[in-house]
């Protein structure tokens, strides 16, 4: 049988940001914000040392902004 996933979930009622708290390597999903959270670091106890944006909304609009620099600069003639 397979095992469920499962992230833990703020609902969009709920206030944007990242958790507080998370274990290594858990996972945590803002439906406020969008984002995907990641723990990062172990204590010694398994609790993250540090709280990380993995995806989300915001990405979206650097990956676009990165996008429009890289066509502007392969136009140019910097790459030629």
């Amino acid at each position: 049988m397979a095992d469920t996933l499962r992230i833990k979930r703020r609902p969009a009622t709920g206030s944007a940001g990242a958790p507080v708290a998370l274990k290594t390597a858990e996972l945590a999903f803002n439906d406020n914000d969008g984002k995907l959270y990641i723990g990062r670091g172990d204590d010694g106890a398994a609790n993250a040392t540090s709280v990380a944006v993995i995806a989300g909304s915001d990405h979206e609009s650097r990956i676009a902004a990165l996008e429009s620099q890289l066509a502007s600069l392969t136009s140019s003639k910097a790459f030629q």
